[in-house]
């Protein structure tokens, strides 16, 4: 998914850019962020490998509408939907390291090395019939 974001002069005055981007929901990495991402990703690499398995979804899912268009279908509070890992039909593979050469030969010394899952199983809405992902947070 790709996020556009236009800022005004008249919103920039006085402000520092990491505030604006704060207002769209982006903020700067620090050691909690990171920790939360390391739980996703763990938790992501253990219900991406299962296969076939049923899952319990809750807060949110994306759908695939006709040609390809993703949507946000929101599950009500204290409601779920029953789900079945279908990523196995997908032959997904997941590189999480990089060659940092460009970074080391700028001066950065170090980071870069592993890119960043975007944890979303491929999953099967059994109520609904259609294909879901769903973040691997819950």
């Amino acid at each position: 998914m790709t996020t556009s974001i236009i800022v005004t002069r008249d919103e920039i005055v006085d402000r520092t850019i990491p505030e604006l981007l704060a207002e769209f929901g982006f903020f700067k990495e620090c050691a909690e962020f990171r920790h939360e991402y390391e739980r996703h990703a763990q938790r992501f690499v253990r219900y991406q490998r299962s296969f076939g398995a049923q899952f319990i979804a809750t807060g949110a899912t994306f759908t695939v509408e006709g040609k390809g268009a993703v949507a946000l279908a929101r599950i009500g509070d204290g409601m779920a939907a029953r789900c079945i890992n279908d990523e196995e039909r997908l032959e997904r593979r997941f590189e999480m390291t990089c060659d940092a050469e460009f970074w080391r030969r700028a001066g950065v010394a170090s980071g870069f090395e592993k890119i960043p899952l975007h944890g979303y199983v491929h999953l099967f809405h059994l109520e609904w019939h259609q294909k879901s992902g769903c973040m691997s947070s819950t």
